[in-house]
């Protein structure tokens, strides 16, 4: 058993908060109340990236904006990778070796790998699903992405090296690892001239043309989708949502977008027919490769999306015009024009004065309208195709007409100067020499009434934004109010969670989370207010703590980890800042947890570290405040962490020290209880019988049977007169605790009479604890296990029949009680008590001579033992190898025989209990006499009579008598059958497949050395039942 120390949850509200980060996620889910009305969140727009994946067939979630994203990985290409601390470990994946994660999204991974064979050695990227994600849609989607990148050839797209499916089922193929920038990163860095970032921008319209051709719409073209080698070479990535237009090959995309649905879209860059759900073509792609064009130029998006709804955007983009990019370039920063006097910067350190308005004037005119023909919201006006797109940014490189603008006189001579501007130059400076006289006169004019004006507009603009600013804090702060109320609700609903969330976790999870997502928006909001993040702190770590705990109890080990590894940073984080001794020990509770999770992984040299550090933890927190009850309360459940951690390793004599300390610790502590008020000295009591039943199972593990029945004799009254006091499930279960370990030494005693009886009442306490309970799931894990003790004890007392009865009736009862009780989760029998039960009935069915039917019973044993169970400790070993071994029992073949045998002996040595491997061997030998030699006898005899030197109980005794036997003969004497001849088995008509000197005679179903078989139940001589074997 493993107590539980779970902080004290503080009813502290979250405190206020101004907006939401833009780095957090958001869901809007279409058709729901308000859903139109969510907003993207403040942020500027050239940071502003999002996805929105609508509900829509083929598609996992109703609508997810995701915004941040702009370095996000995307496909192949990877900007920086994310971390790595608890990312699951992969070794290889087909013929590549793995070397790190580059990225996470909604249905799969995407990893750096180096593949290796005779011919090659080259980096790739490997898209893998998810574990889990193997619906026919994300299935569908996966092999629709592999199928169009095979499709494609172009070298501006990333290759498609091969694919397949890992060990465990999932999907992936490899790509080419592109390693670069995005494009608009690159264009900044690099510091490219207009002319350079249209040469880049025809290479990608080059790609997108190829896949047009080939029927291929890629439907999510943007900045970040194209990665920049470092030879500046464009790559296009991620066609995860491509859609196909080829009508050869459409049937193989079932995952179109079906009519009227708004598909997976990317707000900033989606054209109007995908907001209006309008069926989509080729002109899609030419409507985002515009706005690629239009940000690529002027480092601006064409649309501001600033806390508008879904409904606002929609509406922006397919009833109004983008701002020119010429006039959108004149807030640029950063980018650079190429002009006939050379390449001036336009950052505000480095440009000379009128860069910006020569930058607007090389891109008024042509580039302003290429971009814009390319961006019309009717899809007739764009550019047909791609080719012509690029056929007009090539006549504006080579200075000719574009289709782009009307062929005017006009227009056609200044193409014609453009072209030949050294005789235009000469021309024009002579006639310049002659007006500048006039020119200058003129400009002086003009500049003082151009004064005059800009004095009058800059005050009326001072005004206007005087009362912007006042309108936006109004605005925040009547967004703050909402956030508060919001913030409200949800820890109302995390502080209601009941004691047993953990057997919850479909309800329990959500509002942990809630939580936990609102104290992290929290936390960002003001940093500078140490008091009030230092408590949003604490209370984050309540809610991590509470997570840790509902991973650890439904075994999801790989988020445990991820958590208890954040909760303890989080602690140590908390207690360097204020040194306080509530946070010392919230970091024990962390440290706890933290050895939890290692524990349950089996990683045992990390869980007794941070068992340890706990520990010391705890005792110096008791030696700094003596007479403190919970301190020492803490140091005791420290202790019980390493005792169960000794118990697992197999270090009885360790286990037993610890439980010793335990209890004498507990037992001072409630005799010092004297004065404290009911609640805690009832507590304390209860602490105190539970390490008595640890101590008591403790001796009995080192076979110190008598000192262990001492203790329960003398303290199971008051267990007792406990549950009668007090009607509870808690005090119930303790009577079960303290009844099953009565029961089980007087097994060990071979008092069959006392261990029946103590049986009998173990199973009326899990019966009241069930009736007691609010969920029951552990209470009727109790039942089962009672009723299988009681089940073994009939066994062994030779009442095979009773046996048998106990057996098919418990696991009757446990599913009509699973039925009944709505609240109980998950199977009504665990599979390990499950296999138990079935090595039971095996057992019973064979003594009764029911081979047929402890043969079917066998099999559905035999099919559970062989499940993976990588949490399995002793509870999952012990009856797996008695199933093996009852099955080795019942079986013809030799080889299969002694297999099954063999394979007991192993799991019962996993199972790290002396009686469990002597029981293994008792089966083994008998399958032995039967089928091998007497050297092979002699042998598994002398292993077993090792084992039961070591161990000073009767039971012991008794077994190791039935497996030495007849020794001498290689296999046991015959015996009188104990049910009617016609049941006994056919002998073999062939010899046994390993040699042995005669063949085996022909025995019973209940296989047994002759002094082991009980007299029939009607011999009224038969006063005492003599013990029967436990196979």
């Amino acid at each position: 058993m493993i107590e539980s120390a779970m902080p004290n949850d503080s009813d502290t509200t979250p405190p206020d908060k101004d907006s939401i980060p833009a780095d957090m996620d958001a869901t809007i889910l279409p058709g729901a109340s308000g859903a139109s009305n969510s907003k993207l969140p403040s942020k500027s727009s050239a940071d502003i990236d999002a996805t929105i994946l609508p509900g829509a067939r083929g598609h996992d979630s109703d609508a997810t904006i995701i915004p941040g994203a702009r370095g996000a990985p995307s496909g192949a290409g990877q900007q920086a990778a994310p971390d790595q601390s608890f990312a699951p470990r992969l070794e290889r994946i087909g013929d590549c070796k793995v070397e790190k994660r580059l990225g996470v999204g909604g249905f799969g991974e995407v990893w750096l790998a180096t593949q290796e064979t005779d011919l090659l050695k080259r980096r790739v990227a490997i898209k893998l699903l998810k574990a889990g994600m193997d619906s026919t849609s994300v299935l569908e989607r996966f092999e629709l992405e592999r199928k169009v990148l095979s499709t494609l050839n172009h070298p501006s797209i990333s290759r498609l090296y091969g694919g397949g499916v890992t060990e465990d089922g999932r999907s992936y193929f490899i790509m080419e690892f592109v390693e670069g920038l995005t494009l608009g990163l690159w264009c900044k860095r690099q510091k490219l001239t207009v002319t350079e970032r249209l040469a880049i921008f025809r290479q990608v319209c080059s790609a997108v043309a190829h896949a047009h051709a080939l029927g291929i719409v890629h439907r999510d073209l943007k900045p970040d989708n194209i990665m920049v080698t470092a030879e500046g070479v464009p790559k296009l990535l991620d066609f995860g949502i491509a859609k196909i237009i080829n009508k050869d090959v459409q049937e193989q995309d079932r995952s179109q977008d079906m009519p009227g649905e708004v598909g997976p879209l990317t707000p900033m860059y989606a054209s109007p027919e995908q907001w209006r759900a309008e069926p989509l073509t080729a002109s899609t792609d030419i409507y985002s490769l515009g706005v690629i064009l239009y940000e690529t130029l002027t480092e601006q998006l064409p649309y501001e999306f600033v806390n508008l709804s879904l409904d606002e955007i929609r509406k922006l983009v397919c009833e109004t015009s983008p701002l020119l990019p010429s006039e959108a370039s004149f807030r640029s920063a950063t980018l650079i024009a190429q002009t006939q006097t050379g390449t001036v910067a336009t950052g505000n350190s480095t440009i000379p004065e009128g860069s910006k308005s020569r930058l607007r004037k090389k891109l008024r005119g042509d580039l302003d309208n290429i971009v814009l023909m390319a961006m019309r919201a009717e899809q007739g006006r764009r550019y047909a195709t791609v080719d012509a797109l690029i056929a007009d940014l090539d006549a504006y490189t080579a200075s000719m007409p574009i289709s782009a603008r009307p062929l005017s006189a006009g227009y056609r001579a200044q193409k014609w100067m453009g072209r030949n501007r050294k005789k235009v130059f000469l021309t024009t400076a002579a006639t310049a020499a002659l007006v500048f006289g006039i020119g200058w006169f003129v400009y002086a004019q003009i500049a003082k009434a151009d004064a005059a004006l800009k004095a009058q507009i800059a005050q009326k603009e001072l005004e206007a934004e005087t009362k912007k600013k006042e309108e936006e804090t109004r605005r925040k702060e009547e967004e703050r109010e909402k956030d508060r109320a919001k913030d409200k609700v949800i820890f109302e609903r995390f502080k209601s969670l009941p004691g047993d969330f953990a057997q919850n976790p479909e309800t329990s999870l959500p509002i942990i989370e809630d939580y936990e997502n609102s104290l992290r928006i929290n936390f960002k909001v003001n940093p500078d207010n140490v008091a009030n993040q230092l408590e949003i702190q604490r209370n984050l770590m309540r809610a991590l703590t509470r997570k840790s705990k509902l991973f650890l109890q439904n075994k999801n080990l790989q988020e445990g980890l991820v958590s208890t590894a954040e909760q303890l940073a989080l602690a140590n984080e908390i207690l360097e800042k204020t040194k306080d001794p509530k946070d010392r020990r919230e970091l024990g509770v962390a440290l706890q947890y933290r050895g939890d999770i290692y524990f349950a992984v089996k990683n045992f040299p990390e869980a007794k570290k941070f068992y340890m550090e706990n520990m010391v933890l705890r005792e110096d927190i008791c030696k700094a405040n003596p007479g403190d009850i919970d301190a020492s309360r803490d140091v005791s459940k420290a202790m019980v962490r390493l005792r169960d951690l000794a118990k697992e390793q197999g270090q009885l004599d360790v286990a037993l020290k610890y439980s010793t300390d335990i209890l004498a610790m507990r037992t001072k502590l409630k005799n010092e209880s004297k004065g404290a008020d009911e609640k805690k000295i009832e507590t304390l009591e209860y602490e105190w019988l539970v390490a008595g039943q640890w101590h008591a199972e403790d001796l009995r593990h080192m076979d110190r049977l008598n000192e262990a029945e001492k203790e329960i004799v003398q303290t199971l009254p008051l267990v007792k007169q406990r549950a009668v006091k007090t009607e509870s499930e808690t005090n119930q279960t303790l009577v079960n605790l303290w009844e099953g370990l009565l029961c089980e030494i007087s097994l060990d005693k071979q008092d069959f009479k006392k261990a029946l009886s103590a049986a009998n009442r173990m199973v009326k306490a899990t019966e009241a604890s069930l009736q007691l309970s609010n969920s029951g799931s552990r209470e009727l894990e109790m039942f089962v296990d009672a009723a299988g003790l009681k089940a073994l004890v009939q066994a062994d007392m030779g009442d095979a029949e009773d046996s048998l009865d106990t057996i098919q009736s418990t696991m009757a009862s446990a599913n009509r009680m699973r039925d009944k009780n709505k609240q109980l989760k998950g199977d009504a029998i665990n599979d390990e008590r499950l296999l138990m039960m079935y090595a039971y009935e095996m057992r019973a069915l064979r003594l009764l001579g029911r081979i047929d039917e402890a043969k079917e019973v066998g099999a559905k044993a035999l099919a559970l033992g062989a499940q993976r169970h990588d949490d399995a400790g002793a509870g999952w070993f012990a009856p797996k190898s008695n199933a093996f071994s009852q099955s080795a029992l019942l079986e013809k073949d030799s080889d299969e025989a002694i297999r099954l045998a063999k394979a007991g002996v192993s799991e019962a040595t996993n199972a790290k209990d002396q009686l469990i491997q002597l029981e293994s061997y008792e089966a083994l030998v008998e399958v032995l006499r039967k089928f091998a030699s007497k050297e092979e006898v002699a042998v598994e005899i002398a292993k077993a009579t090792d084992i039961a030197s070591r161990m000073k109980r009767p039971k012991a005794d008794a077994i190791l008598k039935r497996i030495q036997g007849d020794a001498k003969l290689g296999k046991p004497a015959e015996v009188a059958p104990k049910t009617p001849a016609t049941a006994a088995p056919t002998p073999p008509t062939s010899p046994p497949k390993t040699p042995v000197k005669k063949p085996p005679a022909v025995t019973p179903p209940a296989t047994v050395p002759p002094a082991s078989v009980p007299p029939p139940k009607t011999n009224p001589e038969n006063k005492e039942k003599p013990l029967p074997p436990l196979y």
